[in-house]
């Protein structure tokens, strides 16, 4: 049996129907373009763009603040509990999903000090109860089905 020619294998990898592996390929690429798509806005914005955002001449929204809060617990969580990690890929997601850049909750951003208020507030939780009991709790709020922003925290 000859070989087919590179017209034609290219013409049967057009005209057949998908297998399930195709198909779970192609979400994985779409889900690597998005990743590609979300750095380039990141790295491109070259600060906190907020002030061109109708919110910026209102100040806060307490909806971006929530979100500040949600990552907050997340990062901080995954930075106490041995057995998670924080997922840096949702957390950008979840930021740029509602308009706040990454810059904006670092030193010197205008969520800053939101970000420091939640992690102040976390450690009083820590000290005031214990790590055993506030680790189950980040995970059932922010672990892969989480109550509050599911796959902010992933499994160590």
């Amino acid at each position: 049996m000859a070989e087919k020619n590179f017209k034609e294998e290219l013409k049967d990898a057009w005209t057949k129907e998908p297998t399930a592996k195709d198909k779970r390929n192609g979400w994985i690429m779409l889900g690597v373009v998005a990743v590609i798509v979300i750095v380039w806005i990141l790295v491109s914005g070259g600060g906190d763009q907020s002030a061109a955002r109708p919110e910026a001449k209102e100040g806060l929204t307490e909806a971006n603040k929530n979100v500040v809060r949600h990552i907050a617990n997340a990062s901080f969580a995954g930075d106490l509990c041995e057995e998670y990690i924080a997922n840096p890929l949702m957390s950008l997601l979840v930021l740029e999903a509602n308009g706040i850049e990454l810059v904006s909750i670092k030193e010197g951003g205008r969520y800053h000090q939101i970000w420091q208020d939640q992690v102040r507030e976390n450690t009083q939780t820590v000290l005031n109860t214990s790590v055993e009991s506030f680790c189950p709790t980040a995970w059932y709020l922010y672990g892969e089905n989480g109550l509050n922003v599911p796959g902010l925290l992933v499994k160590n």
